[in-house]
């Protein structure tokens, strides 16, 4: 971390440092590698997706796992939080939606098992990336945007789209998907989109 003397931050163990990543601006996305032992890779890769409020909205209960990991020797897990502040569903609607799959793959390369997973929005995200993934939680996943309360401004043709990369994405994946909804009717017909 520029200004802070080497050791520091050892000696501040409530100090968690990640690595904000940049590519430039291609993608308009906030992209946080946090490492569970800092300056260390660990095997396990958890990708958070924030939702529609264009937020990392799962850093608190990452945490909390990270820390009772840590009290019971468990398995130590890097973070990477990637959130879509545009509320552009992860570009899945649009021709250049492999941005985003894109940037997962190539963090993900680097780990031998990798657990993508959000909620709504997010949800969407962690299956349109599903083929970087050994393990895939997408909870109350937007798949048919053309009846959500919360949508971006897309036409017919890009819902279809959402749609169709959804599927196609799932159809590339070789790690497990589970998909959880509640009892909500609409949250179960989306998840039935993509049996």
């Amino acid at each position: 971390v520029g200004g802070v003397p080497a050791g520091a931050l050892a000696a501040c163990p409530n100090v968690a440092v990640g690595q904000v990543h940049s590519d430039g601006g291609a993608v308009q996305g906030y992209f946080k590698l946090q490492f569970f032992t800092p300056g260390q890779r660990a095997k396990v890769l958890v990708v958070v997706f924030g939702s529609a409020p264009g937020v990392p909205n799962w850093g608190k209960l990452l945490d909390r796992v990270a820390e009772s990991m840590r009290a019971e020797d468990g398995v130590p897990f890097d973070s990477y939080f990637v959130a879509d502040p545009l509320r552009e569903w992860y570009r899945g609607g649009a021709d250049a939606r492999a941005q985003y799959p894109d940037r997962i793959a190539a963090v993900a390369a680097e780990y031998p098992r990798v657990v993508l997973m959000g909620d709504s929005m997010g949800a969407t995200g962690a299956l349109l990336c599903a083929p970087a993934a050994t393990r895939v939680l997408a909870f109350c996943p937007q798949i048919d945007l053309r009846t959500a309360s919360i949508r971006p401004r897309y036409d017919e043709g890009q819902f279809a789209t959402l749609r169709r990369n959804v599927r196609g994405s799932l159809g590339q994946c070789t790690g497990a998907v589970d998909i959880h909804t509640g009892t909500w009717q609409h949250d179960e017909e989306q998840a039935r989109l993509v049996q």
